[in-house]
């Protein structure tokens, strides 16, 4: 019930992505990495995803979230990175 009144409110406040701080989330979180990076899922709270490097080659990364749960994460360079 709570997580369909999170899923609502964040919804009905412009439509933002709902992306709980939970580290046993299943949906990936919100960040500039999502521009450069695909194939992402998330299981067992690490977030796993192909990333571009400076080059544009595809390097497979991942990132256990409970390191960034104050923080988007970015891509450093095909790299899965806080900040």
């Amino acid at each position: 019930m709570l997580t369909m009144l999170a899923l609502a409110t964040a919804l009905s406040a412009g439509g933002q992505e709902y992306a709980p701080r939970d580290p046993e989330q299943r949906v990936s979180p919100r960040g500039s990495w999502q521009r450069s990076c695909s194939g992402d899922y998330v299981h067992r709270g690490r977030l796993y995803a192909d990333c571009r490097d400076m080059r544009g080659n595809l390097r497979g990364s991942s990132i256990d979230l409970r390191q960034c749960a104050d923080h988007e994460i970015a891509n450093n360079n095909g790299l899965l990175v806080c900040g």
